[in-house]
């Protein structure tokens, strides 16, 4: 995952099986994190790859973190969260998705996703 060119390291990656009328139930989603040069490995279930097949694919920024000591239990009062992240990633990738990436046997390494940032 690229965004403007460059490796993105802050991405959430989802690929989710599209159901055909031969194949309406294809199988579980995976998902995996970028690492600091864009590249991600997908799992599901604590198994590596993505079922065969095209999939619904989306990027996302990683979320806000909540910590809670837990010394002190999880009042409300007590949850710290990171600074909020600005996403760069526009909603075509993310909740407005309609970017697809057939998966085929054996799986792939290009599986590729230049990202042109919001302005």
């Amino acid at each position: 995952v690229t965004v403007n060119g460059k490796p993105y390291g802050e991405a959430v990656v989802s690929f989710q099986p599209l159901g055909t009328k031969e194949n309406p139930n294809p199988g579980r989603g995976s998902s995996s994190y970028t690492d600091k040069d864009g590249r991600f490995v997908l799992k599901s279930d604590g198994k590596t790859g993505a079922v065969v097949g095209k999939h619904l694919v989306r990027i996302m920024t990683k979320g806000d973190v909540a910590t809670i000591d837990p010394t002190k239990g999880s009042s409300s009062d007590e949850v710290n969260y990171s600074k909020r992240k600005v996403d760069p990633i526009p909603p075509e990738w993310n909740s407005r998705s309609n970017k697809e990436f057939d998966v085929p046997t054996g799986g792939t390494d290009k599986a590729n996703f230049n990202i042109e940032a919001q302005k």
